[in-house]
């Protein structure tokens, strides 16, 4: 059995000096994942704390099919992903909230119908364009963060 294998066993059993050791190895790589993930420290310190604290509930449950680090990556991305969720609903819901407290309605909203044809065709390709040069981005880029100069 090797080191880590035991730390994750003692860890289960209830160990937090095993799962402090094993949140210290996969700390930086973890973080380094967020951060990519994320763009920007502060919510990279945020996802990452909370992939440990998910895998320390969750601990019990890994059984070890795959490695540890590959766990702790799904667990990462998942994390994130529910982080983008939250953020998408409330910030829809605050928008919606903001625009009934100035009595806003889709009634306000000119009607699109009276456009061409042509319009709507060259509008939808512009967008089909946007979209597609979006997906050659990568998270950090698709997030408008700019790399710091070297």
């Amino acid at each position: 059995m090797d080191d880590e294998q035991r730390l994750i066993e003692q860890a289960q059993q209830g160990d937090r000096r095993a799962f402090r050791t094993l949140v210290q190895r996969y700390q930086q790589p973890i973080y380094f994942l967020a951060r990519d993930l994320a763009g920007n420290h502060h919510d990279a310190e945020d996802l990452a704390q909370e992939t440990f604290i998910r895998a320390l509930r969750f601990l019990e449950k890994f059984r070890g099919e795959a490695k540890f680090g590959s766990w702790l990556y799904r667990i990462t991305v998942n994390c994130y992903i529910d982080s983008r969720r939250k953020k998408q609903v409330s910030t829809v819901s605050i928008h919606d909230e903001a625009n009934e407290s100035r009595g806003f309605s889709e009634q306000a909203l000119p009607d699109l119908r009276q456009h061409s044809p042509e319009d709507g065709a060259q509008a939808r390709g512009i967008q089909e364009h946007i979209e597609q040069a979006l997906t050659t981005l990568s998270p950090r880029e698709r997030s408008g963060v700019r790399a710091a100069p070297l």
